[in-house]
């Protein structure tokens, strides 16, 4: 199978190979592989792996023997736990001389363009079973369906600003997603479509500078930008909205607010801590007026409280702020039940030789 993540250029090229190949392929949405079927017709895109690997049932049925990762690893560990314990023929490729592997299980490394090197994999190789290929389909069309519907009418939460976002936003648009939570959501959730380019700083300090990419891609491209924020990342780089009225971009900040850091409640130290010291050392809640601060910067200011009111100011001009509040510890509960819900509606699903 193959795993495609950022570093592929050439759409085009790349489809065409992969296309013959004819591997599901595990797309995260920074690849631009998340397509729909008429993008590459041939090939399954799987855009609910990691709710999908959830289910014990489903990582055995679904085990790949050969492993084609194009580009960086996705972000899910629950797609990287599986993929490590795998014990498949893991070949990595990478236009940088620099092997990301964290896990250790890369067998063999390809440094090059990679449209070059799937030409050069395309000649040689064959397409997989079709039982097993069929499997993954069945499991992507269940697993979207639950999610579509789970969302569908729910009231405005975390992972259905990011499914939402996916889903309505224009053609053409640069989606800039922020690290921690909101390049999860988008990974675990988000659907699949055409013609949205999605970017995210990954790494050591992926939560800095987000506001300022945005603006970059904004002036670099000339095109409308959302980006999806959470509140600590916007307080680190509210510096980078000084002037930003002044550069004459189409840029719709979504800000998720839950008062810290939300992604430490998925965490061990969440029920290890006594709530005061969880809160101090990775809650850290702060009392920012973002009303108080887009006012200071000129920027157009809305409370979001509903599906139809984020999609109403996505659709406006110029720069704007949609302010979405929200609950860590009921982020936590609706994560829960997405996933449960898939897992069960999977398990019911190939229990009965599906």
């Amino acid at each position: 199978m193959v795993v495609a993540g950022e570093g592929i250029a050439d759409f085009d090229v790349a489809s065409e190979w992969l296309g013959r190949l004819g591997w599901p392929i595990i797309a995260d949405p920074r690849s631009g592989l998340r397509v729909l079927d008429d993008r590459l017709p041939h090939a399954p895109i799987i855009s609910a792996a990691d709710p999908i690997l959830r289910s014990n049932v489903l990582q055995d049925r679904l085990r790949p023997d050969v492993i084609l990762r194009i580009g960086e690893p996705p972000v899910s560990k629950v797609v990287n736990a599986w993929l490590a314990q795998s014990k498949a023929t893991y070949i990595a490729v990478s236009r940088r001389p620099v092997v990301t592997d964290p896990d250790r299980v890369v067998t063999h490394s390809v440094t090059g363009p990679i449209e070059a090197t799937l030409a050069a994999i395309g000649e040689v190789v064959g397409c997989p079973d079709e039982q097993w290929l069929a499997s993954w389909v069945a499991a992507e069309t269940i697993a979207r369906t639950v999610i579509d519907e789970s969302m569908s009418g729910a009231a405005l939460h975390e992972a259905k600003v990011a499914h939402l976002l996916v889903d309505q936003l224009g053609d053409d648009t640069a989606f800039v997603v922020s690290s921690s939570m909101p390049v999860r959501d988008v990974e675990w959730f988000g659907g699949r479509r055409n013609d949205l380019r999605v970017l995210s700083n990954r790494g050591a300090n992926g939560i800095d500078g987000v506001i300022a990419t945005s603006i970059g891609v904004a002036l670099g491209s000339r095109e409308p930008v959302s980006v999806l924020i959470g509140d600590v990342a916007l307080v680190h780089d509210s510096s980078s909205l000084v002037n930003i009225v002044d550069h004459a971009v189409d840029l719709h900040i979504v800000l998720i607010d839950n008062r810290g850091g939300g992604i430490f409640s998925f965490l061990p130290q969440a029920e290890a801590l006594e709530n005061d010291q969880f809160e101090k050392l990775f809650g850290t809640p702060h009392s920012t007026d973002f009303a108080a601060l887009c006012k200071a910067h000129g920027i157009e200011y809305h409370e979001v409280d509903s599906e139809e009111r984020l999609i109403e100011v996505s659709l406006r001009d110029g720069v704007r702020l949609s302010h979405v509040r929200t609950d860590r510890a009921q982020n936590v509960e609706i994560h829960r039940q997405l996933n449960d819900a898939v897992v069960s509606a999977l398990e019911a699903a190939f229990s009965t030789g599906g």
